[in-house]
């Protein structure tokens, strides 16, 4: 893959303060951070408009991409940041533009948003979410973000079988899809989530909490919280569970509306 900045191994740092980085072909990334190398980004955007070309990348243990102000935005249908198979992105103060899953993190990688607004338009994609963290040991912490998503079956955040932390976070979905999805042994604490969910009629269900339990026991502790749903088929909190697992929820100081 083509790559605009990039660091591979652990005596590797790249420092990019005030600039602009794109990438036109396909298949690239704009920000690498490889086998232990780092990434530092201040008040720097970042614009990808191809198939396969991606904002941000963590890939590998110690590898990590530190962004301080900026936009980041991709239009080809891929990823806009992602960190996996050990990786971490921090990100702070900073907005976030895709048309399919706009931030992403498997195999034991690490998001931590700080100051963030997410916006996903479904364009580039018939399932995708804002934000979809999968995997035993991939980690979410989430202070002060905003995310808004218009596309249909998009999904605000989407947790499997993870440890996630969520602070001050607001969940606007105007179409179809689920505020907060927590999947397969998931494990969330909430502080001041807002959701709030409008479906259509003709639609699949949309919801502001799925719960599935599938492939282990969700725990997920609520507070000072508020869940509004809007317009017909729909569900403010949706749980599927096996007769080997359960969905456990906590709601303190917090709630649920549907209208």
């Amino acid at each position: 893959m083509t790559n605009g900045v990039k660091a591979a191994g652990n005596a590797s740092v790249v420092n990019v303060n005030n600039s602009e980085i794109s990438t036109a072909g396909s298949s690239s990334e704009a920000v690498y951070a490889q086998n232990g190398g780092t990434v530092n980004l201040t008040n720097t955007n970042i614009f990808t408009d191809r198939i396969n070309n991606y904002g941000l990348r963590a890939n590998g243990g110690n590898s990590v991409v530190n962004y301080d102000g900026g936009t980041i935005t991709t239009t080809g249908g891929t990823i806009t940041v992602q960190a996996f198979n050990g990786g971490t992105l921090n990100i702070r103060n900073a907005t976030i533009n895709g048309g399919a899953t706009t931030v992403d993190a498997y195999a034991t990688g690490a998001i931590n948003l700080d100051n963030v607004i997410i916006n996903n338009d479904g364009s580039m994609a018939t399932n995708a979410a804002g934000v979809f963290v999968h995997g035993v040991g991939t980690t979410l912490n989430a202070k002060n973000v905003q995310i808004n998503t218009t596309g249909t079956n998009i999904f605000g955040i989407q947790l499997v079988g993870n440890n996630s932390t969520l602070e001050n976070v607001e969940i606007n979905s105007a179409v179809r899809g689920s505020g907060l999805q927590a999947y397969d042994g998931s494990h969330i604490v909430a502080n001041n989530l807002r959701m709030s969910i409008q479906s259509q009629e003709g639609l699949d269900i949309s919801s502001g909490l799925t719960m599935r339990s599938n492939g282990g026991d969700n725990n997920v502790a609520m507070e000072n919280s508020q869940i509004v749903m809007q317009g017909t088929n729909s569900a403010a909190l949706l749980f599927k569970s096996t007769a080997n697992n359960t969905n456990n929820l906590s709601l303190i100081n917090s709630a649920v509306t549907a209208s």
